[in-house]
């Protein structure tokens, strides 16, 4: 049935939300917890950041670069740390989104769209296919699935990164 999931959900979650967000101020070990989490997450986070935004720079003509995804994830942690109660959450670029920002580069370049217009597009309908997912409940599909199928996506990404760093020599030399 439509809605019942995150309709669960949502009830589950507001009765701990409020404290998801006080918890962290009670006292002063709290704070000290919540300020040396922040430092840990942002010398864990911010040099793959870095990578991914070097490696999007090259992939995308400079379109996209560090300072554009260190602000993306920026904004998009702050808007998901709101409405998902969870503050100390890790958001971060990774190989298969590197991979699709290549992709969608190579798509508006062999067409002619404007980037910018075509990957907003494709974020919006990657949006609307995630909130039809959320409300026909989709995540019940995932029990069908096998270990064998992360491992085969794995593999993908994988091998896409080998042959873009061995396409990276050659072109080098």
């Amino acid at each position: 049935r439509p809605f019942t999931g995150l309709r669960d959900d949502f009830r589950r979650r507001w009765a701990v939300y409020f404290s998801d967000w006080s918890d962290g101020f009670r006292d002063m070990q709290s704070i000290n917890k919540q300020i040396s989490t922040v430092f840990f997450l942002l010398c864990a986070i911010l040099p793959t950041s870095i990578a991914y935004g070097m490696l999007n720079d090259g992939n995308t003509g400079g379109l996209i670069n560090v300072q554009k995804v260190i602000v993306g994830q920026a904004i998009g942690g702050i808007v998901f740390s709101i409405f998902g109660g969870q503050p100390m959450l890790i958001l971060s670029t990774t190989a298969p989104l590197s991979i699709y920002i290549h992709v969608i580069y190579n798509i508006a370049q062999s067409t002619g769209w404007p980037f910018y217009n075509l990957y907003a597009c494709v974020g919006l309908w990657c949006q609307v296919y995630l909130i039809a997912a959320s409300v026909f409940q989709a995540a019940h599909l995932l029990k069908f699935t096998r270990r064998s199928t992360e491992e085969m996506f794995s593999l993908f990404i994988a091998v896409e990164l080998t042959y873009e760093a061995i396409r990276g020599m050659i072109d080098g030399w």
